[in-house]
């Protein structure tokens, strides 16, 4: 390999004898090269011998600008080398109390979504207050917000008893997702600035392992960020419904990945959908295929009450997050499924006919007697 030569400025009448000197020896140095190359092929061994020189490919995926001699400026990202950082490993999911926005890419039953929103605050009423936890599991409820007086509009009451305004959507630029299999551009749109890609994307829109990174271009109002994630296999819940209670033990299993990957599954067991105490149990576990939930905390949660159709949803995600000024923004990418949640003695229903007699479908939507029916 040829060392690159550094020349400096030479006067301009320095120039022009040089150049006499240089225009005898270009035939010359032209019939060389033609003899170089003459017995090689012109796509292989001659690039061997034009490789880049030592000292620009030590600059290479720098910011530094080279100048060639000419004094043309090259822009040092035509010359970089390959992205080298090390594989996407995972990160926790945002804290709530701290929580901004998520973009999320999910297989879903035909199709695969793309879509995200930023707030430029906390929503209050999305901070759950913990009740209990064991293991990797915790029994939350809502939280408790009081404001006297109450807010006015465009306000809303937060945790220390104190009017807030209500977090908006903001706008974070143009946002891309490379690695999926079509390229993904989308903008927000006032006043919500709900990012949803509407283009074609075959689906499945990645496959398990797959390298996936989601840029955000960035405004005035936040600077850009950058996520990263990790193709996951669809998710396939074993049986029909998880049963519970009545010293029954509450057993998740799942089909196992092909590969190994940074996901984990998210478990959220909610039973109280149409009113009553809307408790739920959550839980963050490894994705081995298999999971027993705490039985102290679902008899926590079941003494909290049940209504019709309550449901576990689980799902498989990677998760990478990046805090700026405003909190917490994350990127997931996730296969979720969702299975009914038998509760001994509880008959879910959509009307009066779905339920033995005499009962009738209550506003809860479970079978049963009202109260002027009660004896």
């Amino acid at each position: 390999m040829r060392k690159a030569q550094v020349f400096t400025a030479a006067p301009l009448w320095a120039v022009v004898l040089l150049s006499t000197a240089a225009l005898l020896s270009a035939c010359e140095g032209e019939r060389d090269a033609a003899a170089d190359l003459g017995q090689t092929d012109a796509g292989a061994d001659a690039g061997a011998d034009l490789a880049m020189p030592d000292a620009v490919a030590d600059l290479a995926g720098t910011d530094v600008a080279i100048t060639d001699l000419a004094g043309t400026d090259v822009a040092i990202t035509d010359l970089a080398a390959p992205d080298a950082r090390p594989p996407f490993s995972g990160a926790p999911a945002c804290d709530p109390s701290v929580h901004v926005g998520r973009f999320l890419i999910a297989l879903a039953d035909g199709y695969t979504a793309v879509q995200g929103q930023v707030m430029n605050g906390v929503e209050p009423l999305r901070v759950p207050r913990l009740v209990a936890s064991a293991g990797p599991c915790e029994l939350v409820l809502p939280p408790v917000l009081d404001c006297d007086p109450t807010c006015a509009v465009g306000t809303t009451c937060g945790p220390d008893g104190l009017c807030l305004l209500v977090p908006l959507a903001v706008d974070v630029g143009e946002v891309t997702v490379e690695g999926l299999t079509a390229p993904v551009t989308m903008s927000g749109r006032p006043p919500v600035f709900f990012y949803t890609f509407r283009g074609a994307l075959p689906h499945p829109g990645f496959d398990e392992g797959d390298a996936l990174t989601l840029r955000a271009q960035g405004l005035s109002e936040l600077p850009g960020f950058e996520l990263r994630g990790v193709g996951v296999a669809p998710l396939l819940l074993e049986g029909e419904s998880l049963a519970i209670g009545a010293a029954r033990v509450p057993v998740l299993e799942w089909q196992p990945p092909t590969i190994e990957t940074p996901a984990r599954i998210f478990i959220e067991l909610s039973i109280a959908n149409h009113g009553g105490t809307p408790a739920r149990l959550v839980c963050e576990v490894p994705d081995t295929g298999r999971f027993e939930l705490p039985t102290a905390l679902v008899d926590a949660l079941l003494a909290y009450g049940a209504t019709g159709f309550p449901s576990v949803s689980v799902s498989r995600a990677t998760v990478d997050q990046v805090t700026l000024a405003g909190g917490c923004i994350e990127l997931r990418v996730q296969s979720s499924a969702a299975l009914p949640v038998d509760i001994p003695g509880l008959i879910s229903c959509s009307e009066d006919l779905d339920c033995p007699a005499p009962q009738r479908c209550r506003a809860d939507l479970t079978c049963g007697l009202t109260c002027e029916e009660i004896p």
